[in-house]
């Protein structure tokens, strides 16, 4: 059948069921793409247990992939809810939804985490992205109406793709994962060839599996489907065909939506969830015009040279991958030549996308243009203003480009007129030169042996904090939010950590008042204040049982600063080795407290005798835990200029009305429920003399409980640790750099 010419059944090559194939042939082909995973990875495969590829040689993103896998299959193995937990940034929960936690991998991978662990079960995640999005793009070309060969040439541009690979080398695992894309392409097209309600969920099912497994897929799969329906229906062989693919196209959305309400609703977390500088992130994470620049950046040959090429346009450029190469460049170009009608469907949604991948404004290098682009337009969408990435509609777009190629190819092989003598006599050289395109393809996509990054973890996190009945969080010091290290070491250790590398990072509400604890969370120094700091108090509150101090790569003065913090009652170093220390914090030592809200408050001040902080018109102080007794909140105050008015509010009910004198410190006593509170302090300002509004002076807080209560924060249990990587390595393993 001719690519995109309709049949006498009305089918054109974008509304397509493809072939039936005998199983033997289709286990061939998915474990060639497998085997062309292990060649593209190696020497993956060999230490695939204890390391994995990961840019920098530092595991960020692909140790929070690692962590995404450990969570994802404890989950589901002890029924816990998928997209919440408290094992980062305890004692708060995280919602998972809005991080790349690919769930479906997890379960696609979960015999692999069982018996390997969840090192394995990344790696696992990346050989099958080759096994399974080769075999997938193989029938989506197939489907179009491609014979064997130039439909695997289209599996292999997919999966081998500078693209796939430089998400490889970034170690985003939810972005390696791009087998999901075929599938639902796949889905798609026979849903709207034999359309039927089991074909239909097919296809709902499968966006709905792109986008948990990765929501800029998922959401981006979206703008395909609207720009291929309404291809699919404006070459329709009537207009009840048109209609019934349009029809098709919108139940399928309407499916995937109705779905996701269940993870997104209420729907204000969508815009809760967008980073305030969007339109630069985009802008930012754009496809510039050099980015198509053919070379591969990761070939063994010349890739050190277009790497440092790419880098002196477009920096960014390098993360992009959007490099196709000359040959399949040119047989997209040939196949558009020979075949225009049949190939201008596949080339206006490639250019679709391609153009989408600029994002919302024309890069031809590094810079901006300022000239906005149709990317803008889906920014009118609150869920498009979250995905910051707009590059990676290059992912979709090898769709399109990869059929073309294949396309092209097959031009090449078919006769130009069947059984004639001049055919015969060119069949030998034509099919020399398509096998020579083939191996230049090839070569043009290989990539040298990769360097690959042990993943470990100090042993003393299992042997010292695995091994303690007690129950109680980790905080790592110092903290830092842009690695992932601290996750792999709680594969280790089993216990909720204060603290994560996510890719939204969230409030963490105890460290937005200022305590002993925010001091060391943002390594500062903690001047007097109109409190008694303390920091074991504050841990033991929060369910905080260790702390570490890694100080390796930090300021001799920061690091000197924070040991001192870390000295103090209730605090005891029991190990410290190779810059690693290890302090015990004492249950026992825990006590509630009232804290200043950061930016609520002027700084503290003092006259020798007293020491306060001004407030405005309104002041809030936060409870640092939730306390299972009722506490007495004490403090003094005094007011600006003259009496004014104090009202105490406790969350949104008012509890208490005083007058404030001028001249003199008023006793305020307050009793406070058990619980999570926090108390705001109402009253009117004014304008002083330096420029500032204040209200009244509020010094000497103190807090007790009224019975011998304690912090009401979950005790959540500690998990087993890995046995394997990162908690256990082989000799190999650990030396996994060739």
């Amino acid at each position: 059948m001719s690519v995109a010419q309709p049949d006498e059944r009305g089918r054109c090559a974008l509304v397509a069921l493809a072939p039936p194939e005998p199983w033997w042939r289709a286990l061939v082909v998915w474990l060639g793409f497998l085997l062309v995973g292990v060649i593209f990875t190696w020497p993956m495969a060999q230490f695939w247990s204890g390391a994995v590829i990961q840019k920098g040689g530092v595991p960020v993103d692909s140790g929070q992939g690692i962590w995404n896998l450990w969570w994802g299959s404890s989950a589901l193995r002890r029924g816990w809810p998928l997209f919440t937990t408290g094992y980062l940034y305890f004692p708060q929960q995280v919602n998972l939804f809005w991080q790349p936690v690919s769930l479906p991998s997890a379960i696609m991978v979960a015999p692999i985490i069982a018996a390997f662990g969840p090192v394995a079960g990344f790696n696992a995640v990346t050989l099958l992205s080759f096994a399974i999005g080769g075999y997938a793009s193989y029938r989506l070309a197939r489907a179009v109406g491609l014979v064997a060969i130039p439909a695997l040439l289209v599996g292999f541009v997919v999966i081998a793709s500078p693209y796939h690979l430089q998400r490889i080398l970034g170690g985003s695992m939810e972005l390696i994962a791009m087998q999901w894309l075929p599938l639902y392409a796949l889905a798609l097209m026979q849903a709207l060839a034999g359309p039927s309600p089991r074909m239909i969920l097919a296809a709902a099912g499968a966006l709905l599996l792109t986008t948990l497994a990765a929501q800029y897929y998922g959401l981006f799969s979206t703008i395909y489907s609207l720009v291929y329906v309404t291809l699919a229906a404006l070459l329709a062989p009537g207009r009840t065909i048109a209609v019934q693919r349009l029809s098709v196209g919108a139940a399928i959305t309407l499916i995937w939506v109705a779905t996701l309400v269940l993870y997104v609703w209420p729907l204000d977390a969508l815009g809760a969830n967008t980073v305030r500088n969007w339109h630069e992130m985009q802008v930012f994470h754009s496809m510039a015009l050099v980015d198509l620049f053919p070379f591969n950046m990761l070939h063994p040959l010349w890739g050190p040279w277009a790497t440092r090429t790419m880098e002196g346009w477009h920096l960014v450029g390098v993360e992009v991958g959007a490099t196709f190469g000359f040959v399949v460049l040119g047989l997209v170009m040939y196949a558009c030549l020979r075949a225009w009608q049949s190939a201008w469907p596949w080339l206006l949604l490639a250019l679709s996308l391609l153009i989408l991948a600029l994002g919302p404004e024309l890069k031809l290098s590094g810079q901006p243009t300022g000239l906005p682009l149709p990317f803008l337009l889906l920014d009118l969408a609150a869920p498009f203003r979250n995905a910051s990435r707009p590059s990676l509609f290059v992912a979709l777009a090898l769709l399109p480009l990869g059929l073309l190629a294949g396309l092209g190819l097959q031009l090449l092989l078919a006769p130009h007129a069947v059984g004639s003598a001049t055919t015969a006599r060119s069949s030998a050289p034509r099919r020399a030169f398509v096998t020579l395109l083939i191996v230049a393809l090839i070569a043009e996509y290989l990539v040298a042996p990769w360097t690959l990054t042990p993943i470990k973890s100090d042993p003393r996190y299992a042997s010292l904090l695995q091994a303690d009945p007690t129950p109680g969080a980790l905080l790592e010091l110092p903290l830092r939010t842009n690695i992932s290290q601290p996750m792999l070491n709680q594969l280790c250790h089993g216990r909720p950590l204060a603290g994560g590398y996510l890719a939204r990072i969230p409030i963490y509400a105890p460290a937005q008042h200022v305590s002993a604890l925010y001091a060391v969370w943002h390594r500062q120094a903690l001047e007097p204040d109109i409190f008694v700091p303390d920091l074991a108090a504050d841990l033991a509150a929060l369910g905080i049982r260790y702390v570490t101090l890694d100080q390796a790569g930090l300021d001799p003065g920061e690091a000197a600063l924070l040991r001192e913090q870390l000295s103090g009652p209730g605090l005891t170093l029991i190990d410290s080795a190779a810059n690693l220390d290890f302090f015990a914090v004492e249950p026992a030592a825990a006590r509630p407290a009232l804290y200043p809200r950061v930016e609520d408050w002027e700084r503290p001040e003092d006259d020798g005798r007293r020491r306060w902080r001004w407030m405005a018109d309104e002041a809030r102080l936060g409870l640092l835990a939730p306390w299972s007794a009722p506490l007495i909140a004490r403090f003094e105050a005094t007011a600006f200029a003259e009496a004014r008015p104090l009202e105490l509010q406790l969350g949104s009910t008012t509890i208490a009305t005083s007058s404030i004198p001028v001249g003199a410190y008023r006793s305020v006593q307050l009793l406070i429920p058990p619980g999570e509170h926090v108390l705001t302090l109402r009253s009117s300002a004014a304008l002083a003399p330096e420029g500032r509004r204040v209200s009244l002076a509020v010094g000497s807080l103190v807090v007790h409980a009224t019975l011998a209560g304690a912090p009401a924060g979950p005790r959540l249990p500690t998990l087993p640790a890995q046995a394997a990587a990162p908690c256990q390595m082989k000799p190999a393993e650990a030396l996994a750099k060739p």
